[in-house]
C-alpha cells in the first residue's frame, strides 16, 4: 500500500518537531470506567502497532482488537470510523470463509467489527475470528487474477459491542481489548482534532523504538 505510506509519511511531515501528544488528546475523550491512563497506554499502543503493522512486511505487530463496548448512543462506531480516510475502513462483519473477506487484511487499514461479536455463538466461530485478528499474511486471488499470492497483512481491528459479557466467556480471549464506556464519546471535541497529526505522531513513535506491544499482564 504505497498511496498509505506515501499519505503516513506527508502526516509525520506536518508534526515535526512538535510536542503536543494528539494520541491522548483522542483517548482522553473516551470515558471508561478503567483505572485513570490505561485507556490511553492501551489506544496509543494500539495505534503505533497500526502503523508498525504496514511497514514490517510478512508479520503482524497488531495481533489485538480494541473494543469499545456500550449501549446504544454512545458514539462507539463513530469513533473508530474517525480515525482515519473512509476509503481505509471497513465497518461491519467480515467472514474468513469469503475471499473478499481475506483479501480485505492485505488492502484495509482498519476494519471496525461493529455489533459482530454477539452473533458468534460457537467456539470455532470465535477461532475464526481470532485467525484473522493474528494472521500475519493473506494467501488468495483477487477476481482478475489466475492464481492465488500470498500478500503481507496491514489489516488493524477494533470493534464494538453493547454488551462485554460476550468477550468474557471465551476461551483464550487476550486478543481482545475490550473498554466500557461509561457516557458518550464526545464526537464533536473529537472532530476539533487534526486526526491526521495523531497518525503523524505514531509514524514518529514507531521510528523511534516506541514500545507497543503488549507485555503480559497488560
Amino acid at each position: 500500500m504505497e498511496a498509505l505510506k506515501k499519505l503516513l509519511k506527508e502526516f509525520s511531515e506536518e508534526v515535526a518537531g512538535e510536542t503536543r501528544d494528539y494520541i491522548e488528546e483522542v483517548s482522553k475523550l473516551v470515558p471508561t470506567n478503567s483505572a485513570p491512563g490505561v485507556f490511553d497506554q492501551m489506544f496509543k499502543k494500539w495505534v503505533v502497532a497500526s502503523i508498525a503493522n504496514l511497514y514490517e512486511t510478512g508479520k503482524n505487530t497488531n495481533p489485538n482488537c480494541l473494543v469499545l463496548c456500550g449501549g446504544q448512543g454512545m458514539n462507539k462506531t463513530s469513533f473508530f470510523t474517525s480515525l482515519f480516510s473512509p476509503e481505509y475502513i471497513f465497518i461491519g462483519h467480515i467472514d474468513l470463509k469469503n475471499k473478499d473477506s481475506m483479501m480485505m487484511l492485505s488492502d484495509t487499514f482498519i476494519i471496525v467489527l461493529d455489533e459482530q461479536f454477539s452473533i458468534l455463538d460457537k467456539e470455532k466461530d470465535w477461532e475464526s475470528l481470532k485467525s484473522a485478528i493474528t494472521m500475519p499474511r493473506v494467501k488468495a486471488r483477487w477476481h482478475y487474477e489466475k492464481s492465488s499470492k500470498v500478500y503481507s497483512r496491514i489489516a488493524n481491528f477494533c470493534g464494538t459491542t453493547n454488551r462485554i459479557e460476550v468477550l468474557k466467556g471465551i476461551t483464550n480471549n487476550r486478543r481482545f481489548v475490550p473498554f466500557q464506556l461509561t457516557e458518550p464519546i464526545d464526537i464533536n471535541s473529537l472532530e476539533q482534532i487534526a486526526i491526521r497529526k495523531m497518525w503523524g505522531q505514531a509514524y514518529h513513535l514507531y521510528q523511534s523504538g516506541f514500545e507497543y506491544k503488549l507485555r503480559n499482564g497488560e
